[in-house]
């Protein structure tokens, strides 16, 4: 597996963070597994109130942007994990 995906794994699991903390202190309603209606939230946030927790999110979203349009697209089908 390319190292490109621990990276992007890695990204997820901080905007998840970002997310369940943005939740847990009333920033942010509960949103659906899809990030990109996380992106949105946090946006929403950023612009309406300048939250540093949001601020770090769409940056973390613009590393996560980064890294998949790097990734290889024969590295997004399961054939590239089977070795094919």
């Amino acid at each position: 597996m390319p190292a490109q995906v621990s990276q992007f794994e890695r990204i997820v699991f901080q905007i998840e963070e970002l997310r369940r903390e943005a939740v847990e202190m009333d920033q942010l309603p509960t949103v659906g597994a899809h990030l990109a209606h996380a992106r949105r939230k946090f946006h929403e946030l950023w612009t309406n109130h300048k939250s540093a927790l949001a601020k770090q999110a769409l940056v973390l979203f613009g590393r996560l942007y980064e890294v998949d349009v790097e990734w290889p697209t024969c590295c997004q089908t399961s054939a590239c994990e089977s070795g094919n």
